[in-house]
Order: structure tokens, then sequence, then C-alpha cells
């Protein structure tokens, strides 16, 4: 291993995301003091010392002094790439002297990406819940794949212009943290949102409204519940596929448990092959108009997410602590009952 190349940063930084498919690092780092913004955005290289190529802007400052958006914490803010789209979401932002949440959605390839095309609102929460936290996940890059051929055929994979938006959100209840909960959004149709929500409130500015939940996520989302106790590593998304152990992980006497392998395929083309019947072998079922998890759906004011989707269970239980998967295949970390590594299994998608 060596060192290809170093870049001193000055400034505090804020939050760090890459993709390596797009030679692209951005850099979020607070502003140098007596400056009259808050954040200055950098596109840089990854293999290289120097700006990104294709930015459009080398360094972005946000907000600038024509935004109304007094204060953004750092505590508070999280960012990620998606494809040609870079996201921002800053929570208690002070706007015309109101606390609100913001989450935008620009392109950072063209000259005016800084420009958001759309602002979007969560579901609404009683008076005695707040939201804990809300981050984005990693993603992977899926336009090319790290074998010289591939395992297995893969229908419609996913790829970094169509992939899983995932976003873990925390909620407090009555002053008490609950269960962290997944959000998934399919890239496509929550990008396509961008004409929705011109058609409604015209050009977005930093002033506009957002869209209401209502009008966006019920059909372009979905929840699931976390294991509280192994966090992540129970848990992964790949593409348009997402891979979870699913029950309870720790029995009593503080045991490790066997868990099923749960496989969900959000791709719509998969979808449409199964409703003609030129499906996979596997014991597949479509979830589709189902009724929101009940314990979910208590937690909000407004109908959650009903993105449908393929789902298999296994028969076969795991002793396992972590999960991770690729195109073509689910790799797990296997465990003993008292937790320590116990193995590595490979499942691969037929």
């Amino acid at each position: 291993m060596c060192r290809r190349w170093s870049y001193k940063i000055d400034s505090v930084i804020v939050n760090y995301s890459y993709s390596p498919m797009q030679d692209l690092l951005v850099l979020l780092t607070k502003a140098p003091p007596g400056e009259n913004h808050e954040y200055d955005i950098s596109f840089r290289s990854l293999s290289e010392d120097k700006f990104h190529p294709d930015a459009a802007s080398a360094v972005v400052k946000i907000p600038d002094t024509q935004e109304n958006l007094e204060l953004l914490n750092p505590r508070y803010t999280e960012a990620m790439i998606f494809g040609d789209y870079y996201g921002l979401f800053c929570k208690r932002v002070h706007s015309n002297g109101a606390e609100v949440d913001v989450l935008q959605v620009w392109n950072w390839k063209v000259k005016d990406w800084y420009r958001p095309i759309a602002k979007f609102s969560l579901p609404s929460l009683p008076s005695t819940s707040a939201f804990r936290y809300i981050l984005f996940t990693g993603n992977h890059d899926h336009d090319y794949s790290p074998f010289n051929t591939p395992l297995c055929s893969s229908w419609f994979h996913g790829s970094a212009r169509n992939q899983l938006i995932t976003i873990r959100v925390g909620i407090n209840v009555g002053g008490r943290p609950c269960p962290p909960y997944t959000l998934y959004a399919e890239q496509n149709r929550f990008l396509e949102l961008e004409s929705t929500y011109t058609m409604l409130y015209g050009k977005c500015s930093q002033d506009s409204r957002a869209l209401p939940w209502s009008a966006w996520g019920p059909g372009h989302t979905q929840f699931f519940s976390t294991n509280p106790s192994s966090g992540d590593r129970s848990h992964c998304c790949y593409g348009l596929r997402t891979a979870q152990l699913i029950g309870e992980t720790i029995v009593s006497g503080g045991q490790l448990q066997p868990r099923q392998l749960c496989i969900r395929d959000f791709n719509p083309h998969r979808m449409r092959h199964y409703k003609t019947g030129d499906g996979t072998k596997w014991h597949e079922r479509l979830v589709e108009g189902d009724p929101p998890n009940t314990d979910l759906q208590s937690l909000f004011l407004e109908s959650i997410g009903s993105l449908p989707y393929l789902e298999i269970i296994t028969r076969e239980k795991f002793l396992a602590k972590g999960i991770y998967m690729d195109e073509s295949r689910v790799i797990l970390s296997l465990a003993n009952e008292h937790g320590l590594p116990g193995g590595v299994e490979v499942l691969y998608f037929g």
C-alpha cells in the first residue's frame, strides 16, 4: 500500500462523501471565520490532488447571502452522493425565525447546481414525538462489476442512475428513543418528483415550501424496522436489493440466536416479470398494497410509504453477526452463540 496524495484542510470537516466510480470526493467544511456563509462544499478527484473536472463549480458556498437559512448546525447535517446528484439534510435550521428541517437535492454537474430542485417533508409526528436523527447511509457504485465475468445472471440490476436511497430514522416518543427505522426510496422515482414540485410550486428556491409527505411519500417510499442491538451489521443494501437478518438477535442469557435471511427486491422490471409469470424459481412473494406495519404506522400522523417489492425469506436460519451484499451474492459473517467469529458463508443469487 502506498500513499497517492494528501490534501491539507484548514477548516473544520463537517462531512465527506465519495464515489469511486466517478472518481469523486466531496468535502463539506465549515466556512472560515468572518465569511457570510456557513459551509464550503468542495468537489475533488479521488485519484489526484485536484478539483473534479466534471464539477460545474470547484467550491460552492452554502448558504449564500441570498438565502434565509440563518444557522446550519454541524451536529445535525448529513450528506450523500447518488449519481449526478448531491443531497444535504440539515436538521434544526433557523429560517425566518422558525426552526425547520431541510432536505435539499442538487445536480452538481450543472452550473446552477446550487439551486435546489425540490424540497420534501417527512411524515408528521404527534406533538409528543420528535425526530432524533435522520441519516443517509452509504450506497455503493453499481456501474461496474468487481468480477471479470458475472457470477450469475442478474436481471435489470441497479446502477448509479437508479438505486435505492437509504435513510436511517430515529424517533423519540415521549422523550424516550424507540427502535430505529429504515426508509427506502427508489432514486429514479424520487428524482422524477422535481416535475411534480415545479408544477405545484414553480422553480424551487431557498424560500420555497416543501412538498408535503402526502404528495410523495406513500407512493414512493417504504419503511422497515431495524434491530437496535445490531444496527447496520444485520442489514445492507446494494442497487435495488436489500438484505436483512430478521428476528431477535439475543435471547435470554445473552446468547446470539440464529435468524432467517430476508431479501427484498424493489426493481420495477422484476416485479413486472413476476406479475406475468416470468419470475424466478425462488419462493418469492409480491408485497404490494399491503397495509403498513401497525407498530410503525402508530408513530406517525400520516400514512407511511407502500413502495412495492418482491420478498424472499429463507427457511434456513443463520448464526451470524454481520451481512454484506453485492450484485451477485450475500456474504454472512458467522459467529458462535457467544458472538465470537465463526467463519464466512457466501450465498449466490441463482
